[in-house]
């Protein structure tokens, strides 16, 4: 009887183990459809077959030469080499400047340049690691900023301490506590909302997974674990903006990798039956027939959701061989070159005269005189151009249909235009065109105030006329507008051309802001008509 208690005692003790287990082991996990270095060896030729159809002025995107290099591909080393050139290039052109207020730009050359071993520090003679010596230009775009400037940093292991005559001057450590104190009440971070985002509290665990070994750290770490989690679907995937999408999901691959947790046992991470984030990325993404992927399931294959479905899975097939994490590049075999100095541009450059007395201080001179010049601008009197006075909508119809050299038609549409009215040939021009509607079939109102918006839609529309696809999918608009604190005051029926307007440059990004709803000043118009010329 002893001997059969304990046998019991015993069986009790292992039911009792092997029940706990239970939830972890009973689970039979989904394998993908297609292995993962079948995934990345498609996905390459698939980039690299596009390479060989762009135009010569174009190279390989950052995104993909860093998961190409990273999944250790053989690629023609022109591709890289005109990346890099054409990166000198533009910073000879722009004294060292590669965006005034995006400082994630920087962070993005310095973790490609670091991948292909080349010197952030001396790129045709610039030192791009300077920029992310300026803690408080660093992290102007927000959270965004910071992430990024800590994992390029990190990358290499940059040390920015003594650049310069830097006030404010970066550390790793202000970093990380800027990024501590934007976590959001409950875990996790957001790009300014109240709620946890995924892309972006994946994003903060990538670069806050090299100091854990800090106490406050591991505890906002462990939280943003348990969002993440709890933001998981039950098909392993995740979706941020309300969208199940490919990038959320490659974000979070990306961070569990970073922080050693691997997502294919790691129970907070396994739906029961039997999902996760791999076989969710390339089950519902991912398109075998081209090595594609997809942003969402009802689209077409993408190209920022290739880029970033690409490295995902070079970052997970990283983990699973044991090497260094995507964005560690210590094993990066470095070739730096000589020191030159920098080159200036030498090309020749148009100069018009400038008859106006009032705008050296206005960011749109050189816009303002190359309209004027061409006769698309006028001055507010002989020598002055009032750049802080507002455009009405005649006016703006006027300097659209003069930059198309659209001859004056006669329009009987609107009451409120009559033919005595300067503007009245170029208003029947612009709406023949389809530039500009009215408020009604026959109300106009020509002197109204043009908001930023309007503006930018009656701008895309001559884009249009130029030959420029202005059509935007909704998850690209979204992707661009979110980098504007105020982007949903915008009017749904304008949207989609302020957007474009921003992604070809004739808007700046390089404000927090994108006010649609304020009047356009004479010198905004000015810019953004001119940029639209040039572009």
């Amino acid at each position: 009887m002893k001997i059969i208690k304990k046998i019991l005692s015993i069986m009790l003790m292992l039911s009792i183990v092997i029940s706990s287990l239970l939830p972890i082991y009973a689970v039979q996990i989904k394998e993908p459809s297609v292995e993962l270095d079948k995934v990345i060896e498609n996905t390459a030729k698939y980039v690299l077959d596009c390479a060989k159809k762009l135009k010569n002025d174009e190279t390989l995107g950052e995104w993909t030469i860093i998961s190409l290099i990273r999944a250790g591909i053989e690629v023609p080393e022109k591709y890289y080499d005109d990346y890099y050139n054409n990166l000198v290039k533009q910073l000879e052109e722009n004294d060292g400047i590669l965006h005034k207020r995006k400082y994630t730009e920087y962070s993005r050359a310095v973790l490609t340049l670091t991948a292909l071993g080349k010197d952030p520090t001396n790129v045709g003679g610039y030192d791009l690691t300077e920029k992310l010596a300026e803690f408080d230009n660093l992290v102007w775009q927000g959270i965004n900023g910071a992430v990024w400037g800590l994992i390029a940093l990190d990358s290499g292991n940059y040390d920015v301490t003594n650049t310069g005559n830097i006030k404010n001057v970066t550390t790793r450590q202000k970093l990380v506590d800027h990024i501590l104190s934007k976590e959001i009440n409950g875990g996790g971070w957001s790009m300014g909302e109240s709620n946890p985002d995924t892309d972006v509290t994946a994003m903060v665990l990538q670069s806050l997974a090299n100091y854990v070994d800090q106490e406050k750290v591991k505890d906002a770490v462990d939280r943003g674990l348990v969002v993440l989690s709890n933001k998981m679907n039950n098909d392993g995937g995740f979706e941020s903006w309300g969208n199940k999408n490919s990038e959320s999901a490659d974000q979070v691959l990306v961070a569990l990798c970073k922080l050693n947790i691997d997502p294919k046992i790691d129970d907070r991470f396994v739906k029961k039956n039997g999902s996760w984030v791999v076989s969710n990325i390339i089950d519902d993404f991912y398109i075998p027939e081209t090595g594609g992927f997809k942003h969402v399931k009802e689209y077409g294959i993408d190209g920022m959701a290739t880029d970033q479905g690409m490295y995902a899975m070079v970052a997970y097939s990283r983990f699973l061989k044991g090497q260094t994490s995507l964005y560690d590049m210590s094993d990066v075999e470095k070739k730096y070159e000589e020191k030159v100095l920098p080159k200036k541009n030498t090309e020749p450059k148009i100069e018009y005269k400038n008859k106006f007395t009032d705008i050296d201080s206005s960011s749109e001179k050189e816009a303002i005189i190359g309209l004027n010049a061409k006769g698309i601008v006028n001055g507010f009197n002989e020598n002055t151009f009032n750049p802080k006075g507002y455009v009405t909508r005649a006016q703006l119809a006027t300097m659209l249909a003069k930059a198309l050299c659209l001859e004056e038609i006669e329009i009987e549409t609107f009451e409120d235009v009559k033919d005595s009215d300067w503007f009245s040939g170029y208003v029947g021009a612009a709406h023949q065109m389809g530039i500009i509607n009215g408020y009604s079939d026959k109300v106009f109102k020509p002197n109204n105030n043009v908001t930023r918006q309007d503006a930018a839609l009656m701008i895309a529309r001559t884009a249009e006329i130029l030959g420029k696809n202005m059509s935007m999918e909704n998850y690209e608009i979204i992707n661009i507008m979110c980098q504007f604190t105020d982007y949903i005051k915008c009017a749904d029926w304008t949207i989609e051309s302020v957007a474009a307007c921003v992604k070809y440059g004739y808007i700046p990004d390089d404000e927090m802001e994108i006010y649609p709803e304020r009047n356009a000043t004479r010198e905004e118009i000015a810019g953004m008509i001119f940029r639209m010329i040039e572009n």
